[in-house]
């Protein structure tokens, strides 16, 4: 690489990694600075999974890369995040980087310029290529209604997809019933009427409020969260909330971006944002929301809180190093002394299934895509709630209290094998599945466990979160896509009742 290219790719790379795609401390911007700095010193070449692990992430020479995943992990991360930032922030960039699948070499090339589209003048013959057209067009016009009566066949969502309305403006209620009406929620800077986000859950005013202040968000926030709109104020300084609640035991969680614009030059007051969190006078989180967690939405989860004698859940966010920040708070009453159960459909409006178990909209993702077909997997959940996937490359991140949970994941092939659009059979689909960097599902093939159109679930038992309080999920294809239709996390009965007090 020329000196004048070398300028121009290193220009770059610093422009991702003072994106805010992620944290600079991260595992991942510090693999991109790794492998730039080999094509600098023109080792690229040299470059092996083995050579990674043990220059980088310290591991011993009997490091084995079937039985430790994460240096395959953390490329698939950041070749994720390099794509997520040519798609929003890098969007206009003249050079695009890339890490080639199953390679550990950055390469470098142009953006593809925009095509504009060419008009066509009409070809001879044209209308009777129209006629044979419409004659082929028929039976598919026949398939596509007898697709639209099995997806008839499928439960419908009980719960009516809510009206929205952009937080700081009048809200239109949704004409369904708030699915969590005991909750109280509270988003910073709203005034007027309940927001209501994509569930159905009304999101009242700011109010308890004492001290800081409210400031807009720089960016959009738009990493893993379907909710955007909870993410387009804060309240920054050192302030608290004293939230008066009903004697009893609650879940809280709260919601967190960083405000101002990543990679932005912003001065020492704000170029560190470490803050700590206080809930009734005992510290339960220390964070630096700048090197964190910077443009993504966060959640952190806390339970079996109780109000103080005066009947006030007091929540203090200090800064220690630069401002603090929250964008909403959440609290919800415990069930009978347990943490709720966390269920999430891959869908876009929340489903009620026939054992009256309410599954949330999709949420806390990051890459792949909802299906566009529904299907009827049948197994021994309500087929409404598995009836569409996500597919592709992604991860979950998932917020969760200091417990430990039960994991079900919920599969169901419903594309290839034979008589499907896909065809083929067993190694059509092959992806790993990784629980919090742990290797759960290795070539995990759906159509080897069942034919097509069966449910297939996975249990994990005794899992806690990570040390950012997630279910952290990865799933990475081998074949075609990996795919999921529905996730499940229950507190296990042993060990919700001993989480953090």
């Amino acid at each position: 690489m020329d000196p004048a290219s070398l300028d121009d790719a290193r220009r770059e790379v610093r422009a991702i990694l003072n994106s805010g795609i992620f944290a600079p401390t991260s595992r991942q911007a510090l693999l991109l600075e790794y492998l730039f700095k080999k094509v600098v010193d023109g080792h690229a070449a040299e470059l092996k999974e083995f050579t990674v692990a043990l220059e980088l992430f310290h591991k011993t020479a009997e490091f084995d890369s079937h039985t430790d995943a994460t240096v395959r992990v953390e490329a698939h991360r950041l070749r994720k995040k390099i794509e997520k930032y040519y798609e929003t922030v890098g969007r206009d960039s003249k050079l695009r980087v890339t890490l080639p699948l199953g390679q550990y070499i950055l390469h470098f090339q142009p953006a593809p310029a925009a095509q504009p589209p060419v008009a066509m003048p009409p070809q001879p013959g044209a209308t009777r290529h129209l006629r044979k057209l419409a004659f082929w067009a028929s039976p598919v016009v026949v398939l596509l209604v007898l697709a639209g009566t099995q997806f008839a066949r499928l439960p419908r969502p009980v719960i009516s997809p809510p009206k929205h309305a952009q937080p700081g403006s009048p809200a239109e209620i949704s004409a369904a019933p708030d699915p969590e009406p005991d909750a109280v929620r509270i988003l910073v800077g709203h005034t007027g009427e309940p927001y209501v986000d994509n569930a159905g859950r009304q999101w009242q005013s700011d109010r308890f409020f004492h001290g800081g202040a409210v400031r807009k968000v720089s960016h959009e926030v738009f990493f893993r969260t379907s909710r955007p709109q909870l993410f387009r104020l804060v309240r920054e300084g050192t302030f608290r909330y004293r939230i008066p609640l009903p004697p009893g035991e609650y879940e809280a969680r709260l919601y967190f971006t960083d405000p101002d614009v990543p990679g932005v030059e912003l001065g020492p007051e704000r170029r560190f944002r470490i803050m700590t969190v206080w809930i009734n006078g005992r510290m339960v989180s220390v964070f630096d929301l700048a090197a964190e967690i910077g443009c993504y939405a966060d959640i952190r989860a806390f339970a079996h809180l109780r109000p103080n004698s005066d009947g006030i859940l007091d929540i203090l966010f200090q800064s220690a190093r630069g401002p603090a920040a929250v964008s909403a708070i959440e609290i919800l009453p415990m069930v009978n002394g347990e943490i709720r159960p966390v269920r999430i459909i891959a869908q876009r409006r929340p489903f009620l299934d026939n054992k009256s178990r309410l599954w949330f909209p999709d949420d806390y993702y990051s890459g792949g895509n909802y299906g566009d077909f529904p299907a009827t997997i049948d197994g021994d959940v309500d087929p409404g709630v598995v009836s569409l996937d996500r597919s592709g490359d992604f991860e979950y991140f998932i917020p969760v209290p200091d417990a430990e949970y039960q994991i079900n994941l919920y599969f169901g092939e419903a594309f290839h094998g034979p008589g499907h659009s896909g065809g083929g059979g067993v190694g059509s689909r092959v992806f790993d599945v990784l629980l919090n960097n742990e290797m759960v599902l290795r070539d995990f093939d759906i159509l080897r466990e069942a034919p097509p159109m069966r449910l297939v679930t996975r249990t994990f038992r005794h899992v806690r979160p990570d040390v950012r309080g997630k279910i952290h999920l990865t799933f990475s294809p081998k074949a075609h896509l990996a795919s999921v239709r529905a996730i499940e996390i229950l507190p296990e009965k042993s060990g919700s009742l001993a989480a953090a007090r």
